[in-house]
């Protein structure tokens, strides 16, 4: 669950002296059309991807495969950014692809995640009562 936050911290410490301090953050073709602060991209999907794996640890298979899906989706999005922007002219190029699959992690936890009892689903249920 928390491996993409520590993939956006390990990544994050080793290129920081090579990251700018604004990063292109979308592209118009070849064209990079929007920037943003390496700092609030850097905050932005570190908390995605904190923030999610924490929810993931509150929940069933299905909003484990939700939550670290998130959470993936957060350090991937770090990943491309950061290292198209290291790149002497900053594109994405096959990189993009990479984020939308990171959702599939969510499914590797989820598959992992011991389904809930039938005697603890129950406990839980007359406890809200």
């Amino acid at each position: 669950m928390w491996l993409p936050g520590l993939g956006i911290l390990v990544s994050w410490l080793l290129l920081r002296d090579e990251l700018p301090e604004t990063m292109v953050t979308q592209w118009s073709g070849r064209t990079p059309s929007s920037w943003a602060p390496t700092g609030l991209v850097l905050a932005v999907t570190g908390s995605v991807s904190v923030v999610s794996a924490a929810c993931a640890g509150r929940s069933d298979r299905r909003g484990v495969w939700i939550a670290v899906g998130f959470s993936a989706l957060g350090a991937s999005a770090w990943l491309v950014l950061a290292l198209a922007n290291v790149q002497t002219i900053p594109s994405v190029g096959g990189w993009g692809l990479l984020t939308p699959l990171a959702f599939l992690y969510g499914g590797v936890a989820a598959a992992l995640t011991r389904p809930a009892s039938p005697h603890r689903a129950a406990g839980n249920a007359s406890s809200a009562s």
